[in-house]
């Protein structure tokens, strides 16, 4: 049955009584309705794309096969995710002139809404954040990107607890998953959209999320915007990819406890690997959470998000209790303190990466390469990027990943070392790195890239690179070369390749 915009109420499929005008725009409309067969209150989303006529006015279209794709992906997610900090699914349809999805409700405002009338303390700011990072602890956790974290996407319920909605545009994290963003348009919306998204990347992991809970958090915190640019949506996305993001201990004269601080600091990185996890987030947030049975905080707030912990009522997304007390305790793993920039030696850096190196060659990687992971944030801010051996355990990471399957952390590492070097000449020392990471990036591609033409172009590149080098070409490289160059003929290259792999091979 249609959902006609104009009444104030009507039966969906004689189970749903929707009624009242919608919550919100975008692709979908969210209206508030009665389960006839339990009388509870629920959330009826239906998909009502929208885009600009003419004159640049908003108008509702008819939804095409693209936008139907997507919403079904987000009835998926609500069957896999709901519950814990994201509405829980009860029903949906794709099919027929109304396709909708039914949740459960959250009875409260979202954090857009919140924020113009409320300046929350610095501790009903941290309980928001410390919930959004639980929520998207196991959203990651599900192998699954939202790709858009920000305050109205977040509600807070009447008891102060958080639920992240809209997946509409989540991208599960598995290698060759088909995308089903509009043509043209990079997901996510402007103030808190992650750098990586902004340049194009295809395939933006967990890290992008966390920069929207930094935005979000920052903007609690402070009442602003991170970046605030009067040259329109370009000028504010070039200040995301280029600006260092400010410090809150700059702005805020009564302090920020420095651990916080460089917390978000670190979750505003401009590359992915610098940022933390949600649960590396949470471990720095729970000592700085209100206590079980504390006052609340002044100002008071309707919603307040520090009840949960003042009533000991939120759980982790284990759904085992959780309060400040017990997080911090000596029997609960200690909260994550990150060493300070520049805490690891050359000397450990390199016996860790001819270790990690040793595991990547036998095609296992075990502890060395997870332990030269964790010291690669602190290389890159000890040394610079420009680093050989720096790079080279981005690379040595990067392979790993795509050992394990892991096709999307591999690909955003590889063009992280293919971006940081794109004007090494072939006479560098570093250029045989610049090579690899541009043969690994492409192959990743080859998930994506059905017919590997994109792919191909590279690969035919790095051949003539490699031919022209004689027998001073990398063994290695040359190797790696002839393997991608197996997986182009099955997509239908064998006859270039095996021309350009005899000159290879000859060479």
């Amino acid at each position: 049955m249609d959902a006609p915009a104009n009444e104030p109420s009507w039966l969906l499929d004689d189970r749903f009584e929707v009624s009242g005008g919608p919550r919100s725009g975008g692709m979908g409309q969210v209206y508030r309705a009665v389960d006839l067969r339990t009388s509870s209150t629920v959330a009826v989303k239906f998909l009502a794309p929208s885009g600009l006529d003419e004159a640049g006015a908003l108008v509702r279209r008819k939804p095409t096969a693209g936008d139907l794709r997507r919403f079904s992906r987000e009835c998926a997610m609500h069957l896999r995710l709901g519950g814990q900090g994201v509405p829980a699914h009860i029903a949906h349809r794709t099919t027929g002139p109304s396709p909708y999805l039914v949740t459960e409700y959250v009875e409260g405002t979202d954090l857009h809404r919140f924020l113009r009338s409320n300046r929350p303390s610095f501790t009903a700011s941290v309980s928001v954040l410390f919930q959004l990072v639980e929520v998207l602890a196991r959203v990651h956790g599900c192998d699954v990107v939202h790709r858009d974290v920000k305050p109205m996407n977040i509600l807070l319920g009447e008891k102060g607890e958080i639920s992240l909605v809209d997946f509409g545009i989540a991208l599960p994290l598995t290698p060759g998953v088909t995308r089903h963003t509009e043509g043209g348009r990079t997901p996510g919306s402007s103030g808190y959209k992650a750098p990586e998204i902004i340049r194009g990347e295809r395939n933006p992991g967990p890290a992008a999320d966390l920069y929207g809970a930094g935005c979000t958090f920052f903007q609690l915190v402070t009442g602003r915007l991170v970046f605030e640019s009067d040259g329109g949506g370009y000028t504010l996305e070039k200040q995301h990819c280029e600006d260092t993001a400010p410090r809150l201990s700059d702005l805020l004269p009564e302090g920020v406890p420095p651990e916080i601080d460089d917390l978000v600091a670190h979750m505003l990185a401009k590359e992915p690997t610098l940022r933390p996890t949600a649960r590396e987030a949470g471990d720095v947030l729970a000592p700085h959470l209100p206590r079980l049975g504390t006052l609340p905080p002044i100002p008071l707030l309707s919603p307040d998000p520090t009840l949960p912990f003042r009533e000991g009522s939120q759980t982790a997304s284990s759904g085992s209790l959780i309060t400040p007390a017990a997080r911090s305790s000596s029997s609960a793993r200690p909260a994550v303190r990150r060493q300070p920039p520049g805490h690891v030696t050359r000397a450990e850096l390199r016996e860790t990466l001819s270790a990690a190196s040793r595991e990547v060659r036998q095609g296992e990687p075990g502890e060395n390469v997870r332990h030269l992971a964790t010291l690669l944030d602190k290389a890159r801010r000890k040394w610079s990027d420009g680093d050989r051996e720096v790079l080279t355990s981005m690379l040595i990471c990067a392979d790993s990943a795509r050992i394990v399957g892991d096709v999307l952390t591999a690909g955003s590492h590889y063009r992280t070392v293919e971006r940081l070097t794109d004007t090494v000449s072939p006479d560098s020392p570093l250029f045989s790195i610049a090579l690899t990471a541009r043969l690994g990036a492409a192959e990743c591609r080859l998930a994506e890239d059905e017919e590997g033409g994109m792919v191909l172009a590279v690969w035919l590149e790095a051949c003539k690179t490699l031919i022209a080098m004689g027998r001073s070409a990398p063994a290695d490289l040359v190797d790696r070369c002839l393997e991608t160059g197996a997986d182009l003929a099955e997509r239908g290259h064998a006859e270039t390749v095996a021309s350009w792999s005899r000159r290879l091979s000859a060479r």
